[in-house]
């Protein structure tokens, strides 16, 4: 596959996801602000911070949930990354482009290995 046909995929696969991310947090956070944009600040910021799992997003979404909307917004907005890195190995093996696809699989195995550390 020819490189300018790659850089295309991934560019129109970054306009779509990012759009479709910012488009799903704006209509989380206005839920969220009609809910509670009458609290005080002190009271947000209180909030303990918690690791977020696919299984909490999917939680929050069935309950229906501003929270779970905005953090599947985010979610999509970070696999993204994920599938562009993963892309570009793939394109990097495909055109034996060795210290490319060596940097993209380290990259990749960062991104991933960033979601089983447990940072709390």
């Amino acid at each position: 596959m020819p490189a300018k046909k790659i850089n295309d995929i991934v560019a129109m696969i970054l306009i779509i996801s990012v759009f479709l991310s910012v488009t799903i947090v704006i209509i989380g956070s206005i839920c969220y602000l009609t809910a509670h944009g009458g609290e005080h600040i002190d009271v947000l910021i209180s909030s303990p911070a918690q690791p977020i799992t696919l299984t909490a997003i999917s939680q929050l979404l069935l309950k229906q949930s501003s929270i779970g909307l905005i953090e599947l917004g985010l979610f999509i907005l970070v696999t993204t990354q994920i599938l562009r890195v993963a892309l570009l190995a793939w394109f990097y093996g495909a055109t034996k482009d060795y210290p490319f696809l060596l940097i993209s699989i380290y990259i990749l195995a960062i991104l991933i290995g960033s979601f089983f550390i447990n940072k709390y």
